[in-house]
């Protein structure tokens, strides 16, 4: 859902940043573009890690389990 939305401001995000400069000057585009780098900022600062230890230890036992199967064959 986050890339949709991304994709939907950014594909709209020439036309803001024209409409901008015309009513700001330089200031209106350089405002929006540092807006949406806040965004971006605020969802990396935000979302928790996906790679525990617990995954990290299913991936190693899942790890062993593939090479005691290949030792047998």
């Amino acid at each position: 859902m986050g890339y949709q939305i991304a994709a939907s401001v950014a594909g709209f995000a020439p036309f803001l940043a024209v409409l901008l400069a015309e009513t700001f000057e330089w200031a209106g585009p350089a405002g929006f573009y540092v807006v949406i780098g806040l965004v971006g900022l605020l969802g990396v600062a935000t979302t928790r890690e996906t790679w525990g230890p617990r995954e990290q230890a299913v991936a190693e036992e899942v790890g062993k389990a593939d090479l005691l199967v290949a030792g047998r064959s």
